[in-house]
């Protein structure tokens, strides 16, 4: 599922592979490499980085990846990455407590990645009402399933969560203890493949709604600009070899993720990587094809936050302290006057024979 959704505080033991060791790829000489630790998960929405990393989009900056099941906010924290993603919710909590982390770039949406998935007895969201709803209640599954409850007239308080884990799920609904939970892919996959099991409601229904972000501290952010520029045009031009190149492009994503291209395929049709557009689009507050902004994302994932108790009620942590926009927007800016330009010249060409 989106990676860093995990609140937990124990920081596990890291084992550090360099995209290096992953891609059988030419790289630049070694004195002209500078290495990002980047923590993170086996997760389908980095599709485009690993891609990026494979073809070498990142310029002289090599990410590290650092392999983390849970404590991926914690080694942000004390500088053992530079780099992660983490939720909204571990973001707001983190500013909260006055720690300065920000989001410099969206990486992706989940877009039917994330599901209640229930048994063929609960027909509506209605449905649940009274019901154990087992799920990771410090992840993103909490905000997805008050949305859902929300739209259908309900509310958190009307169901009875159950602390579990997001990969077990299945085994809890394969053995009748509960009707419907909250999980992720490719959880939700296992529970869907069995007769009798369906998705009730998916993020497909809230786009934007959940997300994964490239978030850092504010000082590494503001001091290590052309990192974080190649990071962001790294994943674009990612983005774009795998529209341009999608087969070879699922065979890399396949391969770093230890599944067949067809699996990576199947799996990356449940998120959505914004291109530069949608990035600016998310930063800079303006909603565009139904896509919740992250201002607007801050302020559902702070009152759920709030109502839940994970937040005191006085908390107001603004987004223009959880945000570095100034990157996203010059490079949409810079892409935007290339490619005006580009049709001002073939609109010439074409006025003049």
């Amino acid at each position: 599922m989106i990676f860093e959704r995990l609140l937990k505080k124990p920081l596990l033991s890291m084992v550090a592979i360099t995209a290096a060791s992953f891609f059988a790829q030419k790289s630049l000489a070694e004195s002209n490499v500078v290495s990002i630790p980047f923590a993170m998960n086996s997760w389908i929405g980095y599709a485009p980085i690993f891609v990026a990393s494979y073809k070498g989009y990142f310029g002289k900056y090599r990410l590290k990846y650092i392999h983390m099941d849970t404590g991926i906010n914690a080694a942000l924290l004390s500088g053992d990455v530079s780099i992660a993603d983490l939720s909204m919710n571990q973001v707001i909590s983190d500013n909260h407590k006055g720690q300065h982390i920000q989001i410099f770039m969206p990486i992706d949406y989940s877009n039917g990645a994330d599901a209640i998935v229930a048994t063929d007895k609960i027909k509506s969201v209605t449905d649940l009402r009274g019901l154990r709803i087992p799920l990771n209640t410090d992840s993103y599954s909490e905000l997805l399933l008050s949305y859902a409850l929300t739209k259908n007239k309900l509310n958190i308080k009307d169901v009875k969560m159950v602390d579990l884990s997001a990969s077990d799920i299945p085994s809890v609904l394969f053995s009748k203890t509960a009707y419907a939970g909250v999980t992720w892919s490719p959880h939700v996959q296992v529970v869907t493949s069995h007769p009798g099991y369906h998705i009730l409601y998916s993020s497909k229904q809230a786009p934007g709604l959940i997300s994964d972000s490239m978030c850092a501290t504010h000082t590494w952010i503001t001091s290590h600009p052309g990192a974080a520029k190649a990071i962001i045009t790294g994943v674009l031009e990612g983005e774009s070899y795998m529209k341009s190149h999608p087969e070879k492009s699922f065979k890399i994503i396949g391969k770093t993720l230890g599944i067949s291209a067809t699996s990576a395929k199947e799996q990356y049709s449940g998120v959505i990587n914004p291109n530069i557009g949608g990035m600016y689009d998310m930063m800079e507050g303006i909603t565009n094809n139904d896509v919740l902004p992250y201002d607007k994302s801050i302020i559902m994932v702070s009152s759920l936050m709030k109502e839940t108790g994970k937040l005191s009620q006085n908390s107001n942590i603004s987004p223009d302290r959880i945000l570095y926009r100034q990157y996203v927007k010059t490079i949409n800016n810079k892409l935007a006057l290339r490619k005006a330009r580009v049709d001002e010249k073939l609109t010439y060409k074409e006025s003049n024979g």
